[in-house]
This record gives C-alpha cells, structure tokens and sequence, in this order.
C-alpha cells in the first residue's frame, strides 16, 4: 500500500491510497493546521505502536475507513 498526502490548499490536504489487491482510494478536502496534516499523525503514530486495526490498517485491510472514496484515477 502507497499512501500519499497531497497538499491542495493553505490548510487543505488529500489523502491518495494505492493498493495492489483492492481498490484504489482517496479522501480529499481534509483540514489541517500550518504544519502537519491530521491524518499524517494518524499514520506515523499506527505505523510505531503496530496498530494494525486502526485507521491505515483497515485500508490495508480492503476497508474503506468509513470516510474514504474509490479513487477514479489511474
């Protein structure tokens, strides 16, 4: 799985996920603050206590995290 924030304003990011076995996602128009996005916190924090049925877990998972779109680009 690839994820990717994608800064697409001020205080505005999109999240990208590229998945090999399922269905590729995107998330877009999420609010931050100046200097980090929310859900980058979200990822980095999963990643280092091994929370595998948190949020990036699921995706990875073939979940939709309950917010997150099918990506219509290639």
């Amino acid at each position: 799985m690839k994820v990717t924030f994608v800064k697409k304003g001020a205080l505005r990011y999109a999240v990208v996920v590229r998945r090999d076995r399922y269905p590729d996602l995107w998330c877009g128009s999420i609010g931050c603050d100046e200097f980090l996005p929310h859900d980058l916190v979200h990822f980095v924090a999963e990643a280092e206590f091994g929370l595998d049925d948190a949020i990036f877990g699921d995706l990875a998972a073939g979940g939709n995290a309950g917010s997150s779109s099918p990506s219509t680009r290639s």
